[in-house]
């Protein structure tokens, strides 16, 4: 009698296991493993960029009234570059938009100061557990600041190739390479006039015009190191 008592008792701790629920780690739901990126993540970055050397052809005066065709050639601009990712997809197919600034200079040390940013598509694949590759491809462009500028433009193809290291659940060690190639757009501010074209605007040298806005092709690539959260 005893037995017959006992039998569902010891049925249902046998069975209990296979249904009890399952511990989950913190930050994630029933279902979802640790190591799967979230759809959304922020990555604030420090680096150095460089913009190669360019060319661009543009109409100057020959000095008999006409005008003739000259090339000239743009010096390389690096700096230091500040940007803050926000990759949105999670692992797998994804999407990128990177706002950034960089305090560019060249060897003759005009600076210029460039504020832009980068959106394209993005691959992102776990490898090992706590390390995980991206890759992607896309637009970036930015507006040059720079006291010698009336106007400066930039407008590259970018593909960037990084790797993330998970330090922790919630923080990410980022480092990333960024190769690109594209156009840099510049026109200089018009030159002083003399002060006796207010009266005799028909003298030489009067005739003064603003360049127009030219564009140079070249290489460009940035390297950085980020915290991805």
């Amino acid at each position: 009698m005893r037995f017959v008592l006992l039998a569902p008792a010891v049925a249902t701790a046998l069975l209990l296991p296979a249904h009890a629920p399952r511990a989950e780690v913190p930050g994630t739901s029933s279902g979802t493993s640790s190591d799967e990126l979230p759809w959304f993540t922020i990555a604030p970055k420090l680096g150095y960029a460089t913009v190669g050397e360019g060319s661009f052809e543009t109409e100057v005066s020959d000095g008999m009234g006409g005008k003739k065709k000259i090339t000239i050639d743009t010096a390389a601009r690096s700096g230091l570059r500040l940007a803050v990712d926000l990759a949105m997809g999670g692992d797998a197919l994804g999407f990128d938009i990177s706002p950034f600034v960089t305090f560019e200079s060249d060897d003759a040390d005009n600076s210029s100061t460039a504020f832009g940013a980068y959106t394209g598509l993005a691959w992102r694949q776990a490898l090992t557990p706590g390390w995980r590759l991206h890759t992607g491809a896309g637009l970036q462009a930015a507006y040059l600041d720079a006291d010698a500028l009336d106007l400066g433009l930039e407008l590259f193809a970018r593909v960037p190739v990084g790797a993330t290291w998970q330090v922790t659940p919630a923080i990410g060690a980022v480092v990333e390479l960024g190769l690109g190639y594209g156009a840099t757009g510049l026109k200089g501010k018009a030159p002083e006039k003399p002060a006796v074209c207010a009266t005799s605007p028909d003298l030489p040298g009067c005739d003064v015009e603003a360049p127009d806005l030219e564009f140079g092709t070249g290489l460009v690539w940035d390297f950085s190191l980020g915290a991805r959260f």
